[in-house]
């Protein structure tokens, strides 16, 4: 039985915390976006032709040795990236530990502010992870503000820059294997939560639309059948609301892994991220990076941009219909090496 009134009141609230962001002011038309993404992305459990993916790592690569490598990829980006790299060591802003011995109760894996100094974390796993998750971080340290469409941007920039040091270690002679499985594991987390920010999304929608969601609201799916409604079993719709109350009831739980909570305004730069970095990656402009970091330096310097000022500086024209196609089907190509069944066959064997 499903508790409409708690749930209404709980989406209500969420939707009121978040009303000025990008996310929450465009659900309707990321909606289509997610729908077509729903349509088309490749699969990766059925081509994959297994339900249960576990990935490890061939290549040991020491702590040490990774942030070498890190600061000899931030200087082929501009040297003062790596200054402003070696100076997050000296003035104690980069925390990182061994996930394996010990334990911290630092949160590992994000970027933030303590008392309004900025701060990154990271857990070094002794593989090709580590350098990944290093600069990832660390872009995310250079412009991460208190404004929502900066956090947006923010995730594609760390998006882009994780991938191109992975294409890094490829010239330096890694493990090509651990590079694709990089890349797998990415797409992996990429499509397990686009599918749930479909359904999270459209639940929204019909909230935003009714004022309250009740029994009976599927039928006002009707009013999208063009859309939706043919892909859409009843079932599957009824699941999803209650795995979205549950969802909502967790918000409050520090201890909760944030995937157990309710938010698709979190899930939505990643799903961004991967589309954009994904779509400029197989485009042949050989500008892409200065303008990535063009954009990366407005947001650091706490520069106001709107979403279309973002697109504008990336040279991409977002109003055009073709872009969105384009940008969902970038990202199959993109991931498509690493959709190879013998990396999960050498994972196997490996373990």
């Amino acid at each position: 039985m499903i508790e409409y009134k708690e749930l209404s009141e709980r989406l209500e609230k969420y939707c009121k915390e978040y009303e000025k962001t990008f996310y929450i002011m465009n659900l309707y038309p990321i909606l289509l976006i997610l729908f077509d993404a729903k349509k088309n992305l490749i699969n990766p459990y059925k081509k994959l032709k297994t339900n249960i993916i576990k990935l490890t790592y061939d290549e040991k690569i020491d702590g040490l040795t990774s942030i070498s490598l890190v600061r000899e990829f931030l200087n082929t980006l501009g040297r003062n990236y790596k200054d402003l790299f070696d100076e997050s060591f000296r003035n104690g802003s980069f925390g990182y530990e061994n996930v394996i011995n010990d334990k911290s109760d630092m949160p590992l894996y994000q970027a933030g502010f303590i008392k309004n100094n900025k701060y990154y974390n990271v857990g070094f796993e002794g593989n090709i992870l580590d350098g990944k998750c290093i600069v990832h971080e660390f872009f995310h340290y250079l412009n991460i503000s208190n404004s929502n469409l900066s956090d947006l941007f923010s995730e594609f920039i760390s998006i882009y820059m994780e991938n191109k040091y992975l294409d890094f270690l490829e010239t330096k002679g890694y493990s090509k294997t651990d590079i694709l499985k990089a890349k797998l594991k990415r797409y992996l987390d990429f499509f397990d939560g686009q599918q749930d920010l479909f359904y999270e999304t459209l639940i929204l929608n019909v909230e935003e639309k009714l004022g309250a969601i009740k029994e009976q609201d599927y039928d006002f799916l009707n009013s999208y059948k063009d859309y939706f409604l043919k892909d859409i079993n009843i079932d599957i719709y009824y699941k999803n609301i209650n795995v979205a109350l549950n969802k909502l009831r967790n918000i409050d739980n520090k201890n909760i892994n944030i995937k157990n909570k309710f938010s698709p305004n979190y899930a939505f730069r990643y799903f961004f991220g991967v589309l954009l970095s994904s779509y400029l990656f197989t485009s042949d402009d050989g500008l892409v990076t200065s303008r990535v970091l063009h954009l990366n330096n407005k947001l650091s310097n706490n520069e106001i941009l709107s979403f279309f000022d973002g697109f504008k500086l990336l040279d991409i024209n977002i109003e055009d219909n073709a872009t969105i196609d384009n940008l969902i089907a970038a990202v199959n190509i993109y991931y498509n090496e690493a959709l190879d069944e013998n990396l999960l066959i050498e994972s196997k064997q490996k373990r």
